[in-house]
């Protein structure tokens, strides 16, 4: 954004940083938006992902109940000599389209932005 021609005239003019973000901010919001929630969505599937991941590790905090900790704790209660794997199965049946779903939506606004469309032809 430092390089578009209203940022430029505004930092030629004198104006701060922050003067510069306030008064532009209806010019440059629209244009950055799009990365923003791109990045969020993308985050959110990783966070996710690390999130069960350490539970399941042992890592995290045992009262929150996640996916990782109830696959900790059937790991703990040896639930596949038990017969029980069906739960584990469907725990990890649950966090794949989860996952997944996250990361095509976060694909999808890549793909459905035109200003990412036009840098790319």
């Amino acid at each position: 954004m430092r390089g578009r021609a209203y940022v430029e005239a505004a930092v030629a003019s004198g104006g701060a940083p922050c003067y510069t973000m306030w008064r532009q901010w209806p010019h440059i919001l629209p244009a950055v938006s799009p990365l923003v929630t791109f990045n969020t969505v993308m985050i959110a599937g990783g966070a996710i992902l690390a999130e069960a991941g350490l539970q399941f590790l042992g890592f995290g905090d045992p009262r929150v109940v996640s996916w990782g900790s109830i696959l900790y704790e059937l790991q703990a209660g040896r639930a596949v000599l038990f017969g029980a794997w069906r739960w584990i199965i469907s725990l990890g049946l649950a966090i794949f389209p989860t996952v997944l779903g996250f990361m095509l939506t976060g694909y999808a606004f890549e793909v459905l932005n035109p200003h990412s469309r036009r840098e790319r032809v």
